[in-house]
């Protein structure tokens, strides 16, 4: 890899099912194409810089308040969608992070979520794997017969592969390159099936 190459690049995707006449395939948008993640990718940024140590408690905070942005600041970049797809109630997509580009960090926001809670409100899995990370939904239909839905942004910073260990080892990166960031359903209170809300995560 050349050495020119930026330490860290970021990347930040929306999904999202809550668009008329669409399916949340029709509505995989990259951060460098959606004006609404703007804000987004500066929050991460600002993330970044603080070491990851402002996020809500649901996911695993490695961040030793050094700051990624400290030694190198991230490049924002484009994610590729590997698969996408979409079955009944469930649906989910794989993402992949830039060439030479492996997990660092992840921030989440859950968006709009309908119901809240119950047996019929929307559950989210978010994972993580070297270069890829990967989302999984079940958006039940409501007694009614009314839709579920959820919506989610993920704001990944990614590090190079051939710097991953050292950053890994100081603490700005998880320690993990792979495992399940987050299992959650609703935004509660009320009954979840024992999974906690989804609401903001940073791992």
């Amino acid at each position: 890899m050349a050495q020119s190459e930026p330490v860290f690049r970021v990347v930040t995707v929306h999904v999202d099912n809550t668009l008329n006449g669409t399916t949340i395939l029709d509505h995989v948008n990259d951060c460098l194409n959606n004006n609404l993640c703007a804000g987004v990718v500066k929050q991460a940024l600002q993330w970044a810089a603080s070491g990851g140590d402002g996020g809500d408690s649901g996911g695993t905070n490695t961040g030793d308040g050094a700051g990624i942005v400290a030694s190198a600041k991230p490049v924002v970049a484009q994610a590729s969608v590997v698969s996408q797809w979409h079955k009944g109630q469930e649906w989910g997509h794989v993402f992949a992070l830039p060439a030479n580009y492996v997990f660092c960090r992840i921030h989440i926001e859950s968006g709009s979520k309908v119901p809240k809670n119950g047996d019929r409100s929307p559950h989210m899995s978010v994972g993580v794997d070297g270069n890829q990370f990967s989302d999984y939904f079940v958006t039940p239909a409501q007694n009614n017969g009314a839709r579920s839905w959820m919506e989610a942004t993920y704001t990944v910073t990614g590090v190079r592969s051939d710097l991953a260990g050292k950053y890994r080892a100081n603490g700005q990166c998880n320690a993990s390159p792979t495992h399940l960031v987050v299992s959650c359903r609703g935004s509660g209170p009320g009954f979840q099936h024992g999974e906690i809300p989804c609401t903001q995560f940073d791992n």
